[in-house]
């Protein structure tokens, strides 16, 4: 199971606090992290396309090198970014990718993952990643639904919680989705055709059946560059 770490983005022009203070922001990026044995890099969102999709990547030498200064051969990974960062803006994405794969492949290290694709150890626990603005935020676990048949997820601010689902081939499972927030939300997974709006207090059940492999991405089309977004992964 690959090490989840969740990153704001952030800002330091902060008038007399510039360079000294620092600002999380409501955008986030998401970095998933695991031994495998062949390299792969896949970028999500922000960057896709333009990002290095390779060892070369920014977020993947620093997980790489970090595993290496741990006392461990220079590892083969699997490396997973969902940006909702801009990229050259001045929100951070470089501090970003850095910090969260710096996290991400300390808990790696310490779970003893193998490096011939073992799995990491993360067994679904929520990790911490450090803020580029300096602080900690939270990034919900995976949860495991395999052999379950329904599920709840709740829209709170600008997340699903949980953000990402477990599942296994062919699965059939309903998703309740309920609007915890105070704002409007949609539930939408586009492979799937669906698109459902949710106002505050709502709640709403849809059915899927799952592919025999991959993942089914959902977001909230009115956040989804804030980082409102989430898969499930079938494996």
């Amino acid at each position: 199971m690959p090490i989840v770490v969740r990153v704001p983005a952030s800002t330091t022009n902060l008038g007399p606090g510039f360079d000294a203070l620092g600002l999380a922001l409501a955008l986030h990026n998401r970095i998933e992290i695991d031994f495998a044995e062949t390299p792969t890099v896949t970028v999500v969102g922000e960057g896709a396309g333009r990002l290095p999709a390779d060892p070369s990547n920014l977020a993947y030498r620093v997980a790489a090198d970090l595993c290496e200064a741990a006392g461990r051969p220079r590892p083969t990974l699997a490396l997973r970014l969902h940006n909702a960062v801009p990229v050259r803006r001045g929100l951070g994405s470089s501090s970003t990718a850095m910090v969260g794969a710096l996290v991400a492949a300390t808990v790696l290290v310490a779970c003893g993952g193998s490096d011939s694709g073992g799995t990491s150890g993360g067994e679904g626990s929520p990790m911490t990643g450090a803020t580029a603005g300096g602080g900690t935020t939270g990034a919900p676990g995976a949860v495991d639904v395999s052999g379950m048949t329904s599920v709840q997820i709740r829209a709170e601010g600008f997340s699903f919680v949980p953000a990402e689902l477990l599942a296994s081939p062919g699965q059939t499972l309903t998703i309740e989705v309920e609007n915890a927030g105070g704002g409007s939300h949609t539930f939408t997974i586009e492979d799937l055709g669906i698109d459902e709006e949710l106002s505050p207090g709502d709640r709403v059940q849809v059915e899927v059946t799952l592919p025999d492999s991959g993942s089914l991405p959902f977001i909230c089309r009115f956040h989804e560059r804030s980082g409102m977004v989430g898969e499930i992964v079938v494996s």
